[in-house]
């Protein structure tokens, strides 16, 4: 943006004050400038621009007097809210909008010359940056503001009376004597004469009398009594107006300097522009008044000494050179988090966090640099010096490896400019390292009782639980300042939770009725982030989760007609199996009792044409995943016979037994899961490379997985109390029927169908059966129940003793 002013040789001339409410606003200011915001400075034909040493400008007319004469252009905060002016800081008009209140930050505003007609002012753009700035800004390039206001020269010959020049009457031309003048000179009248100025210089109110650099009162002189060199004095005077007389003249205050002049011709030595030092009285003026009333006398005014002077060509040019501020925006890097400086110790684990700091300096384009120190208690640890850049530049610098250790330290700037001035230090900022990583979490399962929203209480070297059953753990930490614990379960995301009450956080699974999404082993795995950002190891809390309950559980321990169904849901009154009905049984020792795993075990005997074992009605629902198993003991194994059986509507649905067709290559009878395809009128079997072994005890489990569309096999070769074997599950599987049939009929052991007729009986015997309707069952169940666990080792709720888990009586 460019506002121009238009400068006349009359000295007319205004720029307009902007001010600006906030950020926001000057945003906008600076998108309708499409980038830097600026004042323009045109002059109009007959001047040209050229800058003055008291950081504004001249205007210069055709003859080379400056027509007027601009103070340095000045923005400023609103930092001294509503409260009253600096003394003199009266704009022309008196308006009190258009100058700084007290406490007011003020800041110059940079000033180039573009051309000999151009001149261009610019905003600060250190005070706009400035998060402290306190908004709105006030914009004003102060390029009507003349720096002489006025002048009078007053005589002591009545006759002749005192001469005024006024900037207000636009009327500063005058070509007036000071000194002492002899009738025996070119004087018609012997007399004294002196001379008075005023200014008003604008920078002199915001400068400290420390950083006054020089300050100089100039004139340009037109005649002399003679090349004779003789003194003129320049004083500190007290005010004028425009009726002071000879008898009335301001009373001087103190002399400032003297100098010797001439101008009697071009022989004479010396410019045109004569010049006395007034840093006396700036110093004495500085930070309380921008209004000056200076005087010149001859130090002799008995003797001929006499000058002419340019009156209106008076001007003052004051040098100085603030301190830089006090460096701001103190801030701490420690990785990808940025920690603002603050009373308060920031905490990190790094030992070389990048420290940054912001270096201005109120002199607009004075050059900075920033020191930093660091100290450990009263002894300084590392220090770091930056070169000369930009005001307003963000200073960074990573403290060095091996400067730092775990410990408390504080570290503060402070700014120099060019002239090795240098601001205030900044006030501490204390940080802590800590380096040390916390003890890893422990893991403690939650009981039931501390929340009724918990299903499952998971506890290491326990089976527990289940699919779906929400438990809930306590995570605690003895580290001195935790503040979050990590954690996921096997199937979850990683999660966090803020460490509460000694140390303490609950955690749950996923409260949505799916986890744990699967049976078998699942680890909560846990790590503890202290304060500093220290992070423990690890830790992984094993656990496992049960495998499907039973619906159906028959030991045949109890040898009757009627064999109970000892399963959770038959027992829990919910929809068990149900009982089955034994016909023609022989009953003898079964695989625990045979193996010595316990005593009173029994298994029931098939005679291969009529004993069978049946439920009354049908078990599973229609087309329902499912797992049965069982105990074999086979005494022959060369023909199709069926251990378990499902029937259907004239029909077998699947059943499980030994095939002595569709086995694999090589053998002549395998143990095999069959299931009849209604649609298709087919049947799928999945056969098992495990050859049966007569008068051996083999553990079966089949199942069929709706989800998948599979079946599966596996079979556990357990030997005999002889010659025992491993009873390492080996699966067979594939794809099950599009269709599976309707389960319609009886659940039934030792039998098959044919043609709607009873066939395939089954010969040996069969102990320990069970079945899973609508779910599957985990690998690591199938194990355990090869290996020899029974279905009452599975079934204590919500604590199940893991069976592969010695536990003492």
């Amino acid at each position: 943006m460019e506002l121009t002013a238009q400068v006349h040789a009359d000295a007319s001339g205004v720029t307009p004050l902007i001010e600006v409410r906030d950020p926001l606003a000057y945003a906008a200011l600076e998108r309708a400038a499409g980038g830097e915001v600026g004042f323009e400075v045109v002059t109009s034909e007959g001047l040209s621009v050229a800058a003055n040493d008291s950081g504004g400008i001249d205007l210069v007319g055709q003859s080379g007097e400056a027509v007027l004469v601009a103070a340095e252009p000045l923005q400023w905060d609103s930092s001294g809210g509503d409260g009253p002016k600096q003394p003199g800081l009266a704009a022309v008009g008196d308006d009190p909008a258009t100058a700084p209140v007290e406490g007011d930050v003020v800041a110059t505003m940079p000033l180039d010359i573009v051309e000999e007609t151009r001149a261009l002012v610019t905003v600060d753009q250190q005070m706009v940056d400035d998060p402290s700035a306190q908004w709105p800004i006030t914009i004003d390039p102060a390029l009507s503001a003349k720096t002489l206001n006025e002048w009078l020269v007053v005589r002591d010959y009545s006759g002749w009376g005192s001469k005024y020049g006024s900037a207000k009457g636009d009327d500063l031309s005058g070509n007036e004597g000071v000194g002492y003048c002899a009738p025996a000179s070119t004087c018609t009248q012997v007399h004294r004469s002196r001379a008075f100025w005023n200014f008003d210089i604008w920078s002199l109110p915001y400068i400290k009398a420390e950083d006054l650099v020089e300050a100089k009162f100039r004139v340009r002189g037109t005649h002399s009594w003679s090349c004779t060199k003789k003194t003129l004095d320049l004083y500190l005077t007290a005010a004028f107006t425009a009726s002071t007389g000879w008898s009335n003249q301001p009373s001087t205050k103190s002399k400032q300097d003297s100098q010797t002049p001439t101008h009697y011709g071009t022989s004479c030595p010396g410019s045109d522009m004569d010049e006395w030092s007034i840093l006396a009285a700036a110093k004495q003026y500085a930070g309380t008044t921008s209004d000056m009333t200076l005087g010149l006398r001859a130090a002799s005014e008995t003797e001929g000494s006499w000058w002419r002077y340019d009156m209106g060509s008076a001007q003052v040019q004051v040098e100085y050179n603030r301190a830089p501020s006090v460096p701001k925006s103190m801030q701490m890097i420690v990785g990808n988090q940025v920690h603002k400086c603050s009373d308060s110790t920031i905490l990190m684990n790094d030992t070389q966090p990048q420290l940054s700091v912001t270096a201005t300096d109120p002199d607009s384009g004075d050059r900075v640099r920033a020191t930093i120190q660091i100290y450990q208690g009263d002894t300084q640890v590392w220090v770091y010096g930056f070169q000369l850049s930009d005001p307003g530049t963000v200073f960074y610098k990573t403290v060095p490896n091996g400067e730092l250790t775990s410990g408390t330290y504080k570290w503060r700037a402070r700014a120099w400019d060019r002239d090795e001035l240098v601001s205030p230090w900044t006030d501490w900022c204390p940080f802590r390292i800590d380096t040390e990583r916390p003890d890893p979490p422990s893991v403690t399962p939650l009981p039931q009782s501390s929340d009724p929203t918990i299903e499952a209480e998971y506890w290491t070297d326990l089976e527990t639980g289940g699919v779906g059953m929400k438990g809930c753990f306590e995570l605690a930490s003895n580290d001195d300042q935790p503040v979050t614990f990590t954690y996921s379960f096997i199937q979850t995301f990683r999660q966090t939770a803020a460490v509460g009450a000694a140390g303490k956080s609950k955690v749950c699974m996923p409260d949505n009725g799916r986890y744990p999404m699967r049976a078998g082993p699942d680890t909560l795995t846990v790590r503890v982030t202290d304060k500093a950002g220290n992070t423990s190891e690890l830790t992984g809390y094993h656990f496992d989760v049960a495998t499907a309950r039973e619906d159906g559980i028959w030991s045949f321990d109890s040898r009757g007609s009627s064999i109970r169904d000892e399963s959770p849901s038959a027992s829990g009154g919910a929809d068990g199996a149900g009982a089955l009905i034994v016909v023609d049984p022989t009953w003898m020792e079964g695989p625990h009792t045979l193996f010595g795993s316990r005593a009173g075990d029994w298994a029931m005997g098939f005679n291969g044409s009529s004993s069978q074992a049946y439920t009354e009605s049908s078990v599973f629902g229609e087309s329902e995943s499912f797992v049965v198993a069982a105990h074999v003991n086979p005494e022959t194994v060369s023909s199709r016979r069926a251990v378990i059986t499902q029937d259907s509507v004239s029909t077998v649905g699947w059943s499980v037994g030994t095939a002595v067709s569709g086995c694999p290559s090589g053998m002549s009878s395998c143990w095999a899961f069959w299931a009849y395809d209604p649609v298709a009128k087919t049947t799928k079997t999945v056969a098992s490379s495990v050859p049966p072994s007569a008068n051996q005890w083999t553990q079966l489990t089949a199942e069929y997985d709706k989800t998948r569309g599979r079946m599966r096999l596996w079979v556990c070769e357990i030997g005999t109390p002889d010659s025992a074997k491993s009873g390492e599950p080996v699966v067979a599987s594939g794809a099950a029927p599009t269709t599976m049939p309707l389960a319609v009929g009886p659940f039934v052991l030792g039998r098959g169908k044919s043609g709607g007729v009873d066939a395939y009986w089954w010969k040996g015997q069969i102990d320990n059966v069970r079945l899973f309707k609508g779910e599957v069952v985990a690998d690591a169940k199938i194990r355990r129940m090869c290996q020899g666990a029974e279905a009452n080792q599975f079934n204590d709720g919500i604590k199940a003793l893991d069976p592969t888990t010695k536990v003492a009586n």
